[in-house]
């Protein structure tokens, strides 16, 4: 007798559906799902299969619905999709730089929403978490910050919004203040190091001025000017 033996991932006994398929099921049907794919899951664990829930267990569990984000927005960004369906591009609140309304600022996964009162930033961020629950996302809290030039009142959201005086976005250090002194050194700092790194290469005789001064261009400036169009220069700084 020949045995085969290989593994089995919780992909291999999963079935997703969009939101309009699932829009299809009756109740009876939605049900046998909901106790399939909780079966399959308790069968995949006592046999000791190692996995942190799936959220689409964790959201059967809770008797809500199993969205596969996946098949319904393939060439969107959740961020994009979040933000859009929050609204947040026609909302009046925001803070106006050159004629234009900015309320949001994203990069990768890190999100800022910026007012210019406590009311309308809570607004936004209230916007964002009911879009995000919508698709099974759920707000960090643990991770949700709020910086303000003046007194800002304590905020309950699925736990306490820590207040804070500075926080670090794309590797800068942004001050309730506005300062941007220790920015700045920093990246000079960092400027000097490599001027040093660079040192018995600049002094080599084999290459020439215009070569070392590209790679001064190529190698240093993008390190020392990184984030400088965000940064308040004051006059001593110049």
């Amino acid at each position: 007798e020949q045995k085969f033996q290989g593994s089995v991932s919780f992909k291999d006994v999963t079935v997703g559906f969009t939101q309009e398929e699932w829009q299809h099921l009756d109740s009876t049907q939605r049900s046998l799902y909901r106790d399939v794919m909780l079966e399959n899951y308790r069968n995949l664990v006592s046999v000791g299969y190692c996995i942190t829930k799936p959220e689409v267990i964790f959201r059967l569990e809770q008797g809500e619905e199993p969205w596969i984000l996946e098949e319904e927005f393939p060439s969107q960004s959740f961020s994009e999709y979040i933000m859009r369906n929050a609204g947040l591009e026609e909302a009046q609140a925001g803070i106006k730089i050159a004629g234009r309304n900015i309320n949001n600022l994203r990069y990768a996964d890190d999100s800022t929403l910026m007012a210019e009162s406590e009311e309308e930033l809570k607004s936004l961020l209230m916007k964002v978490k009911e879009e995000n629950e919508k698709v099974g996302l759920k707000l960090n809290i643990q991770k949700t910050k709020i910086m303000a030039s003046g007194p800002v009142t304590s905020w309950e959201i699925d736990g306490t919004v820590e207040t804070v005086s500075d926080f670090i976005f794309l590797d800068s250090k942004i001050t309730a203040d506005g300062d941007y002194s220790h920015e700045i050194e920093k990246h000079l700092l960092f400027g000097r190091k490599l001027m040093t790194n660079l040192d018995s290469v600049l002094k080599s005789r084999d290459i020439t001025l215009p070569r070392n001064v590209h790679l001064v261009k190529a190698m240093v400036f993008p390190v020392v000017m990184y984030g400088c169009e965000s940064w308040t220069v004051k006059k001593a700084e110049h």
